[in-house]
């Protein structure tokens, strides 16, 4: 097995492992504070959290369908892997504009930090900066692949004149 096809599995391993501790954690999150919570918020703060919440969880779903495909050795996934990386840097780079920035003006910050949890499902990988390493590591892994499906013609002809 080539060194690409194992780097692609432990990517793989790894957005699954992110995916399943994002879940984990925002469950956990909400079983402790679920008590404090029930009574506090009303409808619109439930509702907005549920939308923010879906979100993410469909950013994570994202990235383990991602993973579980390059554990295949799916090289097609590439591009998809590095859009859903993007995407959750986005999400938290716009999460922290509006709730930090804009919203302290308008809204009480009780209700800001209950909505804050629904980014809580990619919290592990932005702690640790996965999604930019990871969009690194598929940037290197799509220009190999790409090298190695069309290669340089210039190769080509050197190796054959010089034969």
């Amino acid at each position: 097995m080539t060194k690409m096809k194992w780097v692609m599995r432990i990517l793989g391993l790894l957005n699954v492992f992110f995916g399943i501790v994002g879940i984990w954690y925002f469950i956990m999150e909400l079983s402790w504070h679920f008590q404090k919570w029930s009574a506090a918020y009303g409808a619109r703060d439930w509702a907005v959290l549920s939308l923010f919440s879906l979100c993410t969880l469909l950013l994570i779903c994202s990235l383990g369908y991602s993973g579980l495909r390059l554990i295949a050795g799916d090289k097609t996934v590439l591009r998809f892997t590095i859009i859903v990386f993007v995407l959750e840097i986005l999400y938290f780079f716009a999460d922290v504009i509006v709730f930090w920035i804009i919203l302290p003006v308008s809204i009480a910050p009780v209700t800001i930090g209950f909505w804050e949890h629904a980014w809580d499902l990619i919290a592990p990988q932005i702690v640790t900066a996965y999604p930019l390493i990871g969009i690194i590591i598929c940037t290197i892994l799509l220009h190999k692949s790409n090298n190695m499906a069309n290669p340089s013609p210039n190769k080509v002809n050197y190796v054959t004149e010089s034969q």
